[in-house]
């Protein structure tokens, strides 16, 4: 967390304030869900999300540049706090209460299965040994 709040920090004095493609690029990224949907329930499920969205981005970037890039204020900002605190919660539950380690792994390793499906559209995830190491 220091590391990237140093990060953040050198990034902030030595780049200058968004410019119009800021604005289009995050615009971009956060609409891709939208723009990528194929089905009428995926497009709906990303306009659901794109409030989230906009949300997480300005809690980690604050007001100010949330501002700069044209993101909408919106009230679920508040929520990133309590998430913290109940993530870090559920966390040190599952250190040291036997068997919520194992439903945290299990609902994480659904969720990505979920994302990772939803971004390939379907087709096989391949993941081939490249030849090189083959022969090792």
């Amino acid at each position: 967390e220091a590391e990237a709040a140093s990060s953040w920090d050198l990034l902030r004095s030595t780049q200058g304030p968004p410019d119009e493609d800021s604005r289009d690029l995050v615009r971009a990224l956060l609409g891709a869900g939208i723009q990528g949907a194929r089905t009428p329930e995926e497009r709906a499920r990303a306009f659901r999300m794109l409030p989230v969205s906009h949300a997480l981005t300005r809690y980690f970037l604050g007001d100010g540049v949330a501002d700069s890039l044209g993101l909408p204020a919106t009230p679920l900002v508040h929520a990133w706090p309590a998430l913290r605190r109940f993530s870090s919660v559920l966390r040190t539950l599952a250190r040291t209460v036997p068997g919520v380690r194992l439903g945290t792994v299990e609902a994480g390793s659904r969720y990505w299965q979920t994302v990772v499906e939803q971004g390939l559209r379907g087709s096989p995830a391949a993941f081939s040994m490249p030849e090189t190491l083959r022969a090792r």
